[in-house]
């Protein structure tokens, strides 16, 4: 069942991803997709903040933009019946469709392909489980992560990797969040917290990196210290340190004829 749902979900990805290209235009794509990347706030390489950035758009296109007469293209291809999608595809379009970003902890690794998430921004604490072969290894019980997922009948998925949150820049993200969101809603006054983290999604998901080295920029400026370069000189002649070196059986010289490491 694995593997035969990532199969599905690839042909899901290239199907949908030529349906966007077709409607709106690589041109228009590309575009919107560096705007989102400059957005990025955090330590992340390019090539990542690249990637993420053409999903998250194509996401919003596909999903979230309507046309003239309020309807997105997806709501349009439904309609439509979703020409050249198969019926696994067509269920998959569904779930994908009522996908959220949110903030997630992980209370459980189950097994090496499971954990036992909650949502923190959902009242309660309903515990669901993420199936993903590659995240549940790498993952940590209370580690806490900006995703965007989809919950299907049995279990959840990521869409795309997500940002993990270190624990102690945590309560300084959620309160620059609320504090951002507060400004929204002077604008907007409905907009509900997910909305927001889904509108700018790589600009907040890279926020925890800036936070976490501002803090480490604050605490190394309060410190006593300096830095400096040491310099050491031989005390004797370079060469009563080689033969010393050469009859010991555990140095070897190098290709160069001088010693691993180097003696200058």
């Amino acid at each position: 069942a694995y593997d035969e749902f990532y199969k599905v979900r690839n042909s899901w990805n290239l199907k949908t991803a030529k349906y966007v290209v077709e409607h709106f235009g690589r041109d228009r794509i590309n575009a919107e997709s560096q705007k989102m990347a400059d957005t990025a706030a955090g330590d992340v390489t390019d090539e990542v903040v690249s990637d993420y950035a053409l999903e998250q758009t194509f996401m919003r296109l596909l999903f979230h933009e309507p046309d003239e007469n309020g309807k997105t293209l997806a709501r349009r291809w439904a309609e439509s019946g979703w020409s050249g999608l198969t019926n696994d595809e067509i269920v998959m379009s569904r779930y994908r469709e009522n996908s959220c970003v949110t903030l997630i902890e992980v209370q459980k690794i189950v097994d090496r392909q499971t954990i036992e998430c909650v949502d923190l921004l959902e009242p309660g604490g309903k515990k669901f489980a993420v199936v993903d072969r590659l995240l549940a290894p790498a993952s940590s019980r209370f580690d806490r992560v900006i995703v965007r997922l989809t919950h299907y009948p049995r279990y959840t998925k990521f869409n795309g990797s997500g940002y993990h949150i270190p624990f102690d820049v945590y309560p300084d993200f959620r309160s620059d969040l609320d504090r951002r969101l507060a400004l929204e809603w002077e604008r907007e006054p409905d907009l509900s917290m997910k909305e927001f983290l889904r509108r700018r999604f790589l600009e907040l998901a890279t926020l925890p990196a800036k936070l976490a080295r501002d803090r480490m920029q604050h605490i190394l400026n309060n410190m006593d210290s300096h830095q400096c370069i040491g310099t050491y000189a031989l005390a004797c002649a370079r060469d009563e340190i080689l033969a010393v070196l050469d009859s010991k059986p555990d140095f070897e010289r190098n290709e160069d004829g001088d010693h691993d490491g180097g003696l200058r």
